[in-house]
């Protein structure tokens, strides 16, 4: 009950205290000096606005700490979703740089060619015939034409043997039925290369003299001879040389510089004039 009468009278005093202080703002303009009761009651009232304004400040520092832990909060979010996501961006990272690393050695190796060519990426792999064909995405529409070599940075692919108008398909030098014309780099002694049934990513050179030159290590390159590829493109290195069936011919195992299984992207040679046969 006290309490009550208390808070009354403070809120009586308050109202008092008030009211002066707007009668004296109305009249102090008309003024030169104040009274001294004026004089109290304004250094009271001063005294009073002060104990307001410091008894704010901790409601204003909570205002401002609730402010920063909520940026602090939303921060963090962000930050958490980037470290989520980095794994992925890394991973893109990596891929862009060993995309681009391909691409810069296949355009260099381009620049060597006297050749004009078509870059292609291979989008299509028969898993019951990985090593025998590819589909690329150029067809005629950009100029592909059966018979067109297909090569990379490190060496001869193939040939096309169908075309679509946006897509190509390409006989890997792998297949048994493809054939290349192919010459031992040092000696410059000639044969064909074919592929070999089983025989994974390695194909076979018949040699045509009947004592050549050649030895484990020889590199073996397009020979030009027939109409299919021209001549100097690489194919291999010789790993083991043997005797063909009956003893007749010599026969080279050669190991082919392209990676069959990691083809990815390729170039399309056109020849200086169309073709229909050869090696």
């Amino acid at each position: 009950m006290y309490g009550s009468h208390r808070g009354r009278r403070l809120l009586a005093a308050a109202l008092v205290i008030l009211a002066v202080l707007v009668v004296i703002s109305k009249t102090a303009h008309v003024r030169l000096s104040m009274t001294p009761v004026e004089g109290l009651l304004s250094e009271l009232a001063g005294r009073w606005q002060r104990v307001v304004a410091w008894a704010g400040r901790p409601f204003v520092r909570i205002s401002q700490e609730i402010a920063r832990l909520r940026t602090m909060r939303d921060e963090n979010l962000m930050m958490r979703d980037t470290v989520l996501k980095t794994p992925w961006l890394e991973a893109d990272l990596q891929e862009a740089l060993k995309e681009s690393q391909r691409l810069r050695d296949l355009l260099k190796f381009a620049g060597t060619l006297k050749y004009v060519y078509i870059p292609a990426e291979v989008v299509g792999r028969n898993p019951d015939n990985w090593l025998n064909t590819a589909i690329i995405n150029k067809g005629f529409a950009d100029g592909v034409s059966v018979n067109d070599s297909v090569v990379t940075s490190l060496g001869l692919v193939g040939r096309v043997t169908k075309v679509t108008r946006n897509t190509a398909t390409v006989m890997l030098m792998l297949d048994p039925d493809s054939g290349v014309g192919g010459l031992v780099q040092r000696s410059r002694d000639a044969g064909v290369v074919v592929g070999v049934a089983g025989g994974g990513q390695t194909v076979s050179m018949k040699l045509f003299p009947r004592d050549p030159d050649v030895k484990a290590g020889d590199v073996i390159i397009t020979s030009g001879l027939g109409s299919f590829f021209p001549k100097g493109l690489p194919i291999g290195k010789v790993v083991s040389v043997s005797k063909g069936e009956y003893g007749l011919v010599k026969v080279a195992d050669i190991q082919p510089f392209v990676n069959f299984d990691r083809l990815e992207e390729v170039l399309v040679l056109k020849p200086s004039e169309p073709v229909t046969e050869g090696f």
